[in-house]
């Protein structure tokens, strides 16, 4: 994406100009923020391509999003920033203590007692070795809660609760206890270190943990 050398940089600029567009902002992305001469190197070239224009003419000048931005001192010519995963309690800066701001939650719809050798969901992939209590929550792999997730631990009333069976499309299946019934909330996603245990099992990245929960799940903003 964008321009890789001077000449075309000025080329496009000069028939932006020309053609009266209004140029809000310029900008580039550090891919690698935590190799210091990868990210200077890209510094420099962005200082090099854009070398024949005054920057300071520019509404909004930009280039560090959260780890750069935490990593590096500010540039003398960059005007913003973009927050980005930061926002959620996530930093390579360890000094900066975030907090977590990132939770998702649903409700028991129905609990149902299974005896010994029920089984529960798509292919029995559950089987009951005593009678035991199934919990169903209207929440799966449409709203994000991939099918790996089986086998994790949620939390209803601040007590730690597992996913049986295969998820399906609307709803996960937790086994519970006595101490659980209808209506109580669950818990999908506690906090950024649940967030960072999620990721190692479903063996990505926690941007991909956040950004995989669907448009459909209703969003509180505080």
């Amino acid at each position: 994406m964008g321009v890789s050398t001077k000449e075309e940089f000025n080329e496009v600029y000069l028939k932006l100009i020309q053609n009266n567009i209004n140029i809000e902002g310029i900008y580039s992305h550090i891919h690698t923020s935590n190799d210091s001469l990868l990210t200077n190197k890209q510094f420099r070239k962005f200082e090099n391509i854009t070398a024949d224009i005054d920057l300071t003419k520019i509404k909004i000048v930009h280039i560090q999003a959260s780890d750069a931005l935490t990593g590096y001192e500010k540039l003398e010519y960059v005007n913003g920033c973009r927050l980005g995963i930061i926002m959620y309690g996530f930093s390579t800066d360890i000094d900066l203590n975030l907090k977590s701001t990132f939770k998702l939650y649903s409700n028991i719809i129905q609990i149902n007692t299974l005896e010994a050798n029920d089984t529960v969901g798509y292919n029995a992939m559950y089987k009951a070795k005593e009678k035991e209590k199934i919990a169903v929550i209207p929440i799966g792999y449409a709203d994000g809660i991939i099918r790996k997730n089986t086998g994790r631990n949620v939390f209803i009333n601040d007590n730690s609760y597992q996913i049986i069976g295969n998820i399906c499309m609307d709803m996960i299946f937790v086994k519970v206890d006595d101490n659980v019934k209808v209506f109580d909330k669950v818990v999908i996603i506690k906090n950024k270190e649940q967030i960072e245990e999620i990721a190692q099992q479903l063996d990505t990245i926690v941007y991909e943990v956040l950004c995989s929960v669907g448009k459909r799940v209703p969003r509180i903003y505080v």
